[in-house]
Protein backbone atom coordinates (compact mmCIF):
# COMPACT_ATOMS: atom_id res chain seq x y z
CA UNK A 1 0.00 0.00 0.00
CA UNK A 2 1.43 3.36 -1.18
CA UNK A 3 1.93 6.61 1.62
CA UNK A 4 -0.59 8.58 -0.79
CA UNK A 5 -3.06 6.09 -1.83
CA UNK A 6 -4.36 5.31 1.98
CA UNK A 7 -3.28 9.31 3.20
CA UNK A 8 -4.96 10.70 0.25
CA UNK A 9 -8.79 8.93 0.96
CA UNK A 10 -9.04 10.42 4.39
CA UNK A 11 -7.12 13.33 4.38
CA UNK A 12 -10.71 15.34 4.09
CA UNK A 13 -11.52 14.62 7.11
CA UNK A 14 -8.87 16.05 8.96
CA UNK A 15 -8.92 19.21 6.78
CA UNK A 16 -12.18 19.77 7.53
CA UNK A 17 -11.88 19.96 11.02
CA UNK A 18 -8.96 22.32 10.86
CA UNK A 19 -11.38 24.70 8.56
CA UNK A 20 -14.08 23.90 11.67
CA UNK A 21 -11.54 25.22 14.20
CA UNK A 22 -10.20 28.24 11.91
CA UNK A 23 -13.74 28.98 11.45
CA UNK A 24 -14.79 29.44 14.74
CA UNK A 25 -16.91 26.11 14.84
CA UNK A 26 -18.30 25.75 18.70
CA UNK A 27 -17.46 22.61 19.66
CA UNK A 28 -15.39 21.17 16.62
CA UNK A 29 -12.94 19.85 19.54
CA UNK A 30 -15.89 17.78 21.30
CA UNK A 31 -16.60 15.68 18.33
CA UNK A 32 -13.86 15.50 17.10
CA UNK A 33 -11.06 12.55 18.09
CA UNK A 34 -8.14 13.79 19.79
CA UNK A 35 -4.40 12.22 19.26
CA UNK A 36 -3.47 10.46 22.77
CA UNK A 37 -0.86 7.72 22.93
CA UNK A 38 2.14 7.57 20.57
CA UNK A 39 2.31 4.44 18.53
CA UNK A 40 5.79 2.99 18.19
CA UNK A 41 6.52 0.81 15.27
CA UNK A 42 9.94 -0.66 14.30
CA UNK A 43 11.27 1.05 16.66
CA UNK A 44 10.48 4.75 15.98
CA UNK A 45 6.99 6.78 16.92
CA UNK A 46 4.87 6.93 13.48
CA UNK A 47 1.86 8.38 14.83
CA UNK A 48 -0.94 8.26 17.40
CA UNK A 49 -3.84 6.51 19.07
CA UNK A 50 -6.74 8.70 19.19
CA UNK A 51 -9.86 9.13 21.32
CA UNK A 52 -11.71 7.20 19.21
CA UNK A 53 -10.31 3.47 19.02
CA UNK A 54 -10.77 3.68 14.96
CA UNK A 55 -8.87 6.34 14.71
CA UNK A 56 -4.95 6.36 13.89
CA UNK A 57 -2.88 10.11 13.42
CA UNK A 58 0.41 9.42 11.23
CA UNK A 59 3.24 11.99 11.46
CA UNK A 60 5.82 12.53 8.67
CA UNK A 61 8.92 10.86 8.60
CA UNK A 62 10.75 12.75 6.10
CA UNK A 63 10.23 15.35 3.70
CA UNK A 64 11.33 14.65 -0.53
CA UNK A 65 10.99 15.97 -3.43
CA UNK A 66 7.38 17.01 -4.76
CA UNK A 67 6.56 15.57 -8.63
CA UNK A 68 10.35 16.22 -9.45
CA UNK A 69 9.40 19.77 -10.19
CA UNK A 70 12.73 20.90 -9.93
CA UNK A 71 13.82 23.67 -12.59
CA UNK A 72 17.53 25.65 -12.84
CA UNK A 73 17.40 28.61 -14.73
CA UNK A 74 21.12 29.74 -15.40
CA UNK A 75 22.77 33.11 -15.44
CA UNK A 76 26.12 34.79 -16.15
CA UNK A 77 29.13 33.26 -15.47
CA UNK A 78 27.89 29.71 -15.19
CA UNK A 79 25.56 30.81 -11.71
CA UNK A 80 21.95 29.79 -11.29
CA UNK A 81 18.79 30.04 -9.64
CA UNK A 82 17.38 26.86 -8.30
CA UNK A 83 13.11 26.27 -8.16
CA UNK A 84 12.04 23.06 -6.23
CA UNK A 85 8.94 21.89 -3.86
CA UNK A 86 8.90 19.30 -1.24
CA UNK A 87 6.41 17.41 0.59
CA UNK A 88 5.84 14.98 3.34
CA UNK A 89 6.17 11.06 3.18
CA UNK A 90 4.34 8.74 5.31
CA UNK A 91 6.65 5.38 4.65
CA UNK A 92 6.61 4.33 7.91
CA UNK A 93 3.06 4.92 8.81
CA UNK A 94 1.94 3.30 5.28
CA UNK A 95 3.74 -0.14 6.48
CA UNK A 96 2.29 0.10 9.86
CA UNK A 97 -1.50 0.83 8.09
CA UNK A 98 -0.24 -2.19 6.10
CA UNK A 99 0.83 -4.25 8.78
CA UNK A 100 -2.39 -3.79 10.89
CA UNK A 101 -5.02 -3.72 7.97
CA UNK A 102 -3.39 -7.73 7.48
CA UNK A 103 -4.43 -8.20 11.12
CA UNK A 104 -7.83 -6.92 10.91
CA UNK A 105 -8.00 -3.90 12.56
CA UNK A 106 -10.18 -1.28 10.48
CA UNK A 107 -9.42 1.98 11.29
CA UNK A 108 -9.20 4.98 9.43
CA UNK A 109 -5.37 6.29 9.09
CA UNK A 110 -5.55 10.18 8.89
CA UNK A 111 -2.15 12.62 8.59
CA UNK A 112 -1.84 14.02 12.00
CA UNK A 113 -3.20 17.86 12.22
CA UNK A 114 0.25 20.26 12.70
CA UNK A 115 1.04 23.78 12.29
CA UNK A 116 4.33 24.21 10.74
CA UNK A 117 6.66 26.04 13.26
CA UNK A 118 10.38 25.73 10.66
CA UNK A 119 11.99 24.60 8.08
CA UNK A 120 15.81 24.51 6.95
CA UNK A 121 17.99 23.59 4.40
CA UNK A 122 21.56 22.94 5.45
CA UNK A 123 23.59 24.92 2.05
CA UNK A 124 26.57 26.58 2.92
CA UNK A 125 27.34 29.91 1.56
CA UNK A 126 30.34 28.14 -0.37
CA UNK A 127 27.59 26.62 -2.58
CA UNK A 128 25.00 29.67 -2.55
CA UNK A 129 21.57 31.06 -0.48
CA UNK A 130 18.48 30.68 0.28
CA UNK A 131 16.65 33.28 -1.82
CA UNK A 132 12.69 31.50 -0.96
CA UNK A 133 11.44 29.53 1.91
CA UNK A 134 7.66 29.64 1.38
CA UNK A 135 5.31 27.60 3.41
CA UNK A 136 1.60 27.58 3.76
CA UNK A 137 -0.05 29.84 6.03
CA UNK A 138 0.72 28.50 9.85
CA UNK A 139 -3.55 29.51 10.58
CA UNK A 140 -4.18 27.07 8.14
CA UNK A 141 -1.84 24.71 7.07
CA UNK A 142 -3.65 22.38 4.85
CA UNK A 143 -1.13 22.35 2.58
CA UNK A 144 2.20 20.23 2.88
CA UNK A 145 4.12 21.56 0.21
CA UNK A 146 7.35 24.10 0.81
CA UNK A 147 8.69 26.04 -2.33
CA UNK A 148 12.37 26.92 -1.92
CA UNK A 149 14.60 29.04 -4.51
CA UNK A 150 18.16 29.25 -3.89
CA UNK A 151 20.52 31.26 -5.72
CA UNK A 152 23.65 29.24 -6.70
CA UNK A 153 27.34 30.22 -7.53
CA UNK A 154 29.13 28.28 -10.08
CA UNK A 155 31.28 26.01 -7.87
CA UNK A 156 28.28 25.44 -6.22
CA UNK A 157 26.42 23.95 -8.71
CA UNK A 158 29.37 21.82 -9.53
CA UNK A 159 29.33 20.55 -6.23
CA UNK A 160 25.52 20.00 -6.51
CA UNK A 161 26.21 18.29 -9.94
CA UNK A 162 28.81 15.99 -7.67
CA UNK A 163 25.92 15.33 -5.25
CA UNK A 164 23.84 14.12 -7.47
CA UNK A 165 26.10 11.90 -9.04
CA UNK A 166 26.87 9.77 -5.66
CA UNK A 167 23.13 9.94 -4.78
CA UNK A 168 23.82 12.09 -1.84
CA UNK A 169 20.93 14.74 -1.10
CA UNK A 170 20.25 18.15 -0.11
CA UNK A 171 19.56 17.75 3.54
CA UNK A 172 17.58 19.67 6.17
CA UNK A 173 14.44 19.47 8.70
CA UNK A 174 11.18 20.54 9.28
CA UNK A 175 9.87 21.43 12.63
CA UNK A 176 5.99 21.39 13.52
CA UNK A 177 3.66 21.94 16.49
CA UNK A 178 0.77 19.80 17.29
CA UNK A 179 -1.37 19.14 20.42
CA UNK A 180 -1.50 15.89 22.36
CA UNK A 181 -3.69 15.60 25.62
CA UNK A 182 -3.69 19.30 25.66
CA UNK A 183 -0.14 20.03 25.58
CA UNK A 184 1.76 21.78 22.70
CA UNK A 185 4.43 19.05 21.19
CA UNK A 186 7.22 19.99 18.63
CA UNK A 187 8.38 17.41 16.29
CA UNK A 188 11.05 17.13 13.31
CA UNK A 189 11.66 15.10 10.22
CA UNK A 190 14.58 15.06 7.92
CA UNK A 191 14.54 17.03 4.70
CA UNK A 192 16.14 14.53 2.16
CA UNK A 193 15.76 16.38 -1.51
CA UNK A 194 17.67 13.69 -3.88
CA UNK A 195 18.34 15.53 -6.72
CA UNK A 196 18.87 13.69 -10.08
CA UNK A 197 22.21 14.68 -12.51
CA UNK A 198 19.01 15.83 -15.08
CA UNK A 199 17.90 18.25 -12.52
CA UNK A 200 20.77 20.48 -12.76
CA UNK A 201 20.59 20.52 -16.44
CA UNK A 202 19.23 24.26 -17.77
CA UNK A 203 15.43 24.37 -17.67
CA UNK A 204 13.20 27.09 -17.29
CA UNK A 205 10.13 27.03 -15.26
CA UNK A 206 6.67 26.12 -17.05
CA UNK A 207 3.71 28.15 -16.95
CA UNK A 208 2.45 26.14 -13.94
CA UNK A 209 4.88 26.36 -11.81
CA UNK A 210 3.78 27.77 -8.82
CA UNK A 211 0.70 25.86 -9.04
CA UNK A 212 1.36 22.55 -7.62
CA UNK A 213 -0.31 23.37 -4.57
CA UNK A 214 -3.57 23.51 -6.97
CA UNK A 215 -2.39 20.53 -7.94
CA UNK A 216 -2.65 19.13 -4.73
CA UNK A 217 -5.80 20.64 -3.27
CA UNK A 218 -7.33 19.12 -6.53
CA UNK A 219 -5.68 15.42 -6.33
CA UNK A 220 -4.59 14.09 -3.10
CA UNK A 221 -8.30 13.56 -2.06
CA UNK A 222 -11.03 12.14 -3.96
CA UNK A 223 -13.84 13.97 -4.40
CA UNK A 224 -17.36 13.34 -2.74
CA UNK A 225 -20.30 15.28 -3.57
CA UNK A 226 -23.48 14.22 -2.32
CA UNK A 227 -26.64 15.27 -3.00
CA UNK A 228 -25.71 17.65 -6.29
CA UNK A 229 -28.22 15.31 -8.39
CA UNK A 230 -31.30 15.13 -6.00
CA UNK A 231 -34.28 16.26 -7.38
CA UNK A 232 -37.38 15.95 -9.97
CA UNK A 233 -36.26 15.82 -13.21
CA UNK A 234 -38.88 15.95 -16.46
CA UNK A 235 -37.65 12.99 -19.09
CA UNK A 236 -40.13 14.03 -21.85
CA UNK A 237 -43.63 12.35 -20.75
CA UNK A 238 -41.96 10.81 -17.92
CA UNK A 239 -41.17 12.71 -14.55
CA UNK A 240 -38.61 11.36 -12.11
CA UNK A 241 -37.44 11.91 -8.17
CA UNK A 242 -34.10 11.23 -7.46
CA UNK A 243 -32.67 11.33 -3.96
CA UNK A 244 -29.03 9.97 -1.96
CA UNK A 245 -27.28 11.00 -4.61
CA UNK A 246 -23.36 10.73 -4.61
CA UNK A 247 -20.48 10.98 -6.38
CA UNK A 248 -17.08 9.64 -5.60
CA UNK A 249 -14.18 10.41 -8.29
CA UNK A 250 -10.72 11.71 -8.74
CA UNK A 251 -9.18 14.21 -11.78
CA UNK A 252 -7.01 12.72 -14.10
CA UNK A 253 -3.74 15.15 -13.49
CA UNK A 254 -1.83 13.56 -16.42
CA UNK A 255 -5.27 14.65 -19.07
CA UNK A 256 -5.60 17.86 -16.72
CA UNK A 257 -3.88 21.62 -17.83
CA UNK A 258 -3.92 24.18 -15.13
CA UNK A 259 -3.01 28.13 -16.37
CA UNK A 260 -3.12 31.42 -14.63
CA UNK A 261 -4.83 33.71 -15.82
CA UNK A 262 -5.01 36.57 -13.30
CA UNK A 263 -6.64 36.02 -10.23
CA UNK A 264 -7.77 32.52 -11.89
CA UNK A 265 -6.76 29.02 -12.35
CA UNK A 266 -7.97 27.19 -15.44
CA UNK A 267 -8.87 24.06 -15.61
CA UNK A 268 -9.16 22.25 -18.84
CA UNK A 269 -9.05 18.90 -20.41
CA UNK A 270 -7.09 16.90 -22.78
CA UNK A 271 -9.40 14.15 -23.09
CA UNK A 272 -11.54 12.28 -20.27
CA UNK A 273 -10.27 13.81 -16.99
CA UNK A 274 -12.89 12.84 -14.50
CA UNK A 275 -13.60 9.21 -13.84
CA UNK A 276 -16.50 8.73 -11.08
CA UNK A 277 -18.86 6.60 -9.50
CA UNK A 278 -22.29 7.62 -9.12
CA UNK A 279 -25.20 6.29 -7.04
CA UNK A 280 -29.07 7.60 -6.79
CA UNK A 281 -32.22 6.35 -5.97
CA UNK A 282 -35.33 6.41 -8.32
CA UNK A 283 -38.24 7.12 -6.06
CA UNK A 284 -41.36 6.14 -8.44
CA UNK A 285 -39.56 2.60 -8.93
CA UNK A 286 -37.98 2.55 -5.52
CA UNK A 287 -35.04 1.69 -7.63
CA UNK A 288 -31.28 2.40 -6.61
CA UNK A 289 -28.80 2.63 -9.31
CA UNK A 290 -25.05 2.59 -9.53
CA UNK A 291 -22.94 3.37 -12.84
CA UNK A 292 -19.30 4.37 -13.89
CA UNK A 293 -18.89 7.94 -15.28
CA UNK A 294 -15.50 9.03 -17.46
CA UNK A 295 -16.56 12.80 -17.99
CA UNK A 296 -14.43 15.73 -19.62
CA UNK A 297 -14.26 18.75 -16.88
CA UNK A 298 -13.33 21.85 -17.37
CA UNK A 299 -13.24 24.68 -14.18
CA UNK A 300 -12.19 28.27 -13.42
CA UNK A 301 -11.24 28.38 -10.08
CA UNK A 302 -11.37 31.70 -7.68
CA UNK A 303 -8.05 32.36 -5.97
CA UNK A 304 -10.17 35.43 -4.31
CA UNK A 305 -12.14 33.25 -2.62
CA UNK A 306 -11.69 29.29 -3.84
CA UNK A 307 -15.20 29.47 -5.71
CA UNK A 308 -15.55 27.08 -8.67
CA UNK A 309 -17.41 27.23 -11.86
CA UNK A 310 -17.55 24.34 -14.34
CA UNK A 311 -16.91 25.26 -17.67
CA UNK A 312 -17.73 22.14 -19.35
CA UNK A 313 -19.12 18.69 -18.37
CA UNK A 314 -19.81 16.14 -21.09
CA UNK A 315 -20.17 12.40 -20.61
CA UNK A 316 -18.20 10.54 -22.73
CA UNK A 317 -18.94 6.74 -21.08
CA UNK A 318 -20.94 5.74 -18.48
CA UNK A 319 -21.49 1.76 -18.01
CA UNK A 320 -23.29 -0.28 -15.48
CA UNK A 321 -21.91 -3.13 -13.41
CA UNK A 322 -23.06 -5.46 -15.95
CA UNK A 323 -21.49 -3.62 -18.28
CA UNK A 324 -24.58 -1.88 -19.84
CA UNK A 325 -27.07 1.03 -19.25
CA UNK A 326 -30.69 1.07 -19.70
CA UNK A 327 -32.16 3.90 -22.07
CA UNK A 328 -33.71 5.41 -18.87
CA UNK A 329 -30.00 5.88 -17.21
CA UNK A 330 -28.28 7.04 -20.30
CA UNK A 331 -30.78 9.49 -21.01
CA UNK A 332 -30.56 10.70 -17.79
CA UNK A 333 -27.32 11.24 -17.83
CA UNK A 334 -27.37 13.16 -20.54
CA UNK A 335 -29.97 15.55 -19.98
CA UNK A 336 -29.11 16.49 -16.34
CA UNK A 337 -25.08 16.84 -17.26
CA UNK A 338 -26.69 19.93 -19.78
CA UNK A 339 -28.85 21.30 -16.91
CA UNK A 340 -27.35 24.94 -15.84
CA UNK A 341 -28.99 24.11 -12.33
CA UNK A 342 -27.13 21.04 -11.92
CA UNK A 343 -23.75 22.47 -13.17
CA UNK A 344 -24.15 25.34 -10.41
CA UNK A 345 -24.67 22.45 -7.77
CA UNK A 346 -21.70 20.52 -8.62
CA UNK A 347 -19.84 23.96 -8.86
CA UNK A 348 -20.80 24.87 -5.55
CA UNK A 349 -19.97 21.40 -4.01
CA UNK A 350 -16.76 21.83 -5.49
CA UNK A 351 -15.91 24.97 -4.45
CA UNK A 352 -17.03 24.11 -0.57
CA UNK A 353 -14.55 21.27 -0.95
CA UNK A 354 -11.63 23.23 -1.83
CA UNK A 355 -12.16 25.81 0.90
CA UNK A 356 -11.41 22.88 3.33
CA UNK A 357 -8.22 22.23 1.48
CA UNK A 358 -7.73 25.91 1.61
CA UNK A 359 -4.11 27.33 1.62
CA UNK A 360 -2.96 31.39 1.75
CA UNK A 361 -3.66 32.29 -1.73
CA UNK A 362 -0.68 34.46 -1.98
CA UNK A 363 1.59 31.23 -2.36
CA UNK A 364 2.64 32.30 -5.87
CA UNK A 365 6.31 32.51 -6.83
CA UNK A 366 7.11 34.91 -9.65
Amino acid sequence: MGSRHFISRFLLIGLAYLFLLLAGVADAKASFAEPTEAIVFQGKVIGYESSDPNVVYLRPDRWTLSRNRVFLEPSRDGEGTLYFVVEPRYDAGARYAAAATSAGRRMVFLPLPYVLRRSSLFLSSIVGAILTEVSPSPAANQSPLIYYKLSLRAIGLDALRKLARSGSSLLGTVEVTHAIRGATVVTSAPVDARLSESDLLPRARPSDYGLEWITELLTRNELILDGVLDGPYSLGLLSVDVTKSSIVGELNMARTRLRREGDYVVVTADGTNFAHRCRFHVVQTDTDVEFQVDLRLGLRLSLADMTVAVEELKVVRAVGPSGGLSGFIAEFINKVTDLEHVRARISESISDELRRRVIAGSLFLE
